[in-house]
């Protein structure tokens, strides 16, 4: 009998607790099942022996596996020249309209590389470019360079702008847009009478009357 590593690991863990070096708790847990499991699992092997280990199923055919025929019938229309070209997806879909075979397209795609219809493609990189990094400030060939000399007339650093124009130099930057009103006379503001006149200088002008001054009264007699 073929055992697998994990059925052999089960067998040697059933054993320890049949000859009391662990508990239930402890090989429940080494072994990954519930303890109402493990006991399922101790009666068992002290009745079968290490075959209790083995799956049921072994060697057995899948309760949940499609028919023979089914699969003898959707090969047969893979193999037809009208359908020949098609994929496992495509197929699966014209098995389900045309012939009432409903089937998933993993497993025709299973069985078309069994009987050698169906080759596996593996999808290639996908092909990206990479754009050039963007110019950074300072660094050589960015056009940012800057003068030995900080000074006003010399200095000729430039900033990178986005839109790709040549930015200009400090010293040479266009000048400010002018008023786009249309230059015309002078505004004069309509004339509301005559006024009180010319305004005389502050040392020509009359002093008011402050409000705490009051007139001298009379002495009495």
């Amino acid at each position: 009998m073929d055992l697998s590593l994990r059925e052999r690991d089960r067998i040697s863990v059933l054993r320890q607790v049949s000859e009391g070096v662990l508990t239930v708790a402890a090989g429940a847990e080494r072994i990954g099942v519930t303890r109402r499991h493990f006991r399922r699992l101790r009666r068992k092997f002290e009745a079968e022996g290490d075959a209790a280990a083995v799956h049921g199923l072994r060697g057995r055919r899948s309760n949940r596996a499609l028919r023979a025929e089914d699969r003898e019938r959707a090969l047969e229309v893979a193999k037809d020249p009208l359908y020949r070209d098609l994929g496992p997806t495509l197929l699966a879909e014209h098995l389900a309209r045309r012939f009432g075979l409903r089937l998933s397209a993993e497993t025709l795609r299973f069985w078309m590389l069994e009987a050698g219809l169906w080759e596996r493609r593996r999808k290639g990189a996908k092909h990206r470019r990479r754009r050039p990094r963007r110019a950074a400030l300072g660094e050589p060939g960015s056009g940012t360079a800057r003068c030995a000399s900080r000074g006003s007339a010399g200095s000729t650093a430039r900033r990178s702008f986005r839109n790709g124009k040549e930015p200009q130099p400090r010293g040479a930057r266009l000048p400010k847009l002018q008023n786009r009103r249309p230059q015309g006379p002078p505004h004069t503001p309509p004339s509301r009478g005559p006024g009180p006149g010319p305004r005389l200088p502050p040392h020509a002008r009359t002093p008011r009357r402050v409000a705490h001054e009051t007139r001298p009264r009379p002495h009495p007699l």
